[in-house]
């Protein structure tokens, strides 16, 4: 199952979301916010689901874009929530992978799907949050870390990602693909 198709999967779970926002930007490698390209673009539920729909907008861009889903979504009560997201800093194996179950779990984060992009991974989860259990999510991110010693602290999440998406107040995973990222994230794991 690829991104696009899990967060599809989420928000047909997840009836009372109405709208689900989409970020259109061009990487720049350690530079976020100074890409030159970024969009929000709003959908309703119902044209996020047909598949039409999104690869419109996906075509309509140009091709050095990426498309991700952003983790703030509209309610039918005109309510703004969180879809739990993080990317991960960690290296590819199923070592990093039972890590994250493992450490997520002692974090009390229970369940969702372990997203494999070209470098690491990706963690998505169904429930949403309200802004403050979205904060708190990111805390528990953060704390789920390996401290070997007081020198030697591994980070799963990734610090980064983390910082740059409580500065901009939503979180966003890329789902296409294009010249710079040719790998299209995928699940490899579900708990």
């Amino acid at each position: 199952m690829t991104a696009l198709e899990l967060v599809q999967k989420i928000v047909k779970k997840n009836k009372k979301i109405s709208k689900i926002s989409l970020f259109a930007y061009i990487y720049v490698p350690l530079q976020h916010e100074k890409s030159g390209f970024n969009h929000v673009i709003w959908m309703s539920r119902k044209d996020f689901l047909n598949n039409k729909k999104v690869s419109q907008i996906i075509k309509s861009l140009p091709k050095e874009v990426n498309v991700g889903v952003d983790s703030k979504v509209k309610t039918l009560d005109n309510k703004y929530y969180y879809l739990p997201m993080v990317d991960f800093g960690c290296k590819k194996s199923a070592k990093y992978i039972n890590l994250i179950i493992e450490r997520f779990k002692k974090e009390d984060i229970k369940h969702g799907w372990v997203v494999e992009t070209a470098k690491s991974y990706h963690y998505y989860g169904e429930d949403l949050l309200t802004y403050k259990q979205w904060i708190a999510f990111y805390g528990k991110c953060l704390c789920s870390s390996i401290v070997h010693t007081r020198e030697n602290i591994e980070q799963l999440a990734d610090t980064r990602y983390i910082g740059h998406i409580l500065r901009r107040g939503s979180g966003t995973l890329r789902f296409t693909t294009n010249a710079e990222k040719t790998f299209e994230p995928k699940v490899v794991k579900s708990f």
